[in-house]
C-alpha cells in the first residue's frame, strides 16, 4: 500500500501542472475478510494502512497538495459485532467511511455517535448516515457532477462534515 500511494503522491503534482483539473484514482488494497483470526491480522493490517496514509498525507503537505486532494477511504461491507466460532466476525451492513482533506471538511473527527452496542439490528450495528449522501455531496461538490444521474435521485448530498458549494 506505501509504495502505491507513493506513486499516486508522485503522480498528483505532475497532472496538476499539466492542468488537468479533477481526477479519481481507486487503489485497492489488503483483506479485511476476517472471518479468521481477526485480531491479529486487523491488527497488522490497520499498523499498515495508518503509516501507509500518514505517510502520503505527509506528502502532500510538504508539496502543497492535500488542499487538491480528498483521500477517502472505505470498504465494501461492514463487520457484525459478535465474533464467529473461528475467531473472526462475519460480513455485516454498517461501516466506516473516512475523509481526509486540508479545507474541503468543515471540522475534523466524527460525523456521527459511536456506535450503539446495546442496540443491534439482527446482530448488526445500525448506521446513521446512509453512505450515498456522502457519495452524493462528493459527486456534486468535489466532482461537479449531478449525483442524480450516477445514484439516483432518491439519495440527497448532505453530510455534516462536507462543505456544501
Amino acid at each position: 500500500l506505501g509504495r502505491r500511494l507513493r506513486t499516486l503522491a508522485t503522480v498528483l503534482p505532475v497532472l496538476k501542472n499539466s492542468g488537468y483539473k479533477r481526477q479519481v484514482f481507486f487503489v485497492n488494497w489488503g483483506s479485511f475478510d476476517t472471518h479468521v483470526n481477526q485480531l491479529n491480522r486487523q491488527e497488522r493490517l490497520l499498523r499498515q494502512y495508518g503509516d501507509a496514509v500518514k505517510a502520503l498525507v505527509t506528502d502532500l503537505k510538504q508539496n502543497n497538495q492535500l488542499k487538491d486532494t480528498l483521500i477517502l477511504t472505505f470498504s465494501e461491507f461492514g463487520r457484525r459485532v459478535d465474533a464467529n466460532g473461528s475467531g473472526g466476525t462475519d460480513h455485516g451492513t454498517a461501516n466506516s467511511l473516512w475523509m481526509i482533506n486540508e479545507g474541503y471538511l468543515t471540522q475534523p473527527g466524527f460525523a456521527n455517535a459511536a456506535p450503539d452496542l446495546a442496540n443491534l439490528d439482527a446482530g448488526n450495528l445500525i448506521h446513521t448516515i446512509d453512505f450515498r449522501s456522502v457519495y452524493a455531496a462528493l459527486l456534486q461538490d468535489w466532482l461537479g457532477v449531478v449525483p442524480g444521474l450516477i445514484l439516483g435521485n432518491d439519495c440527497p448530498p448532505a453530510h455534516p462534515l462536507i462543505r456544501s458549494a
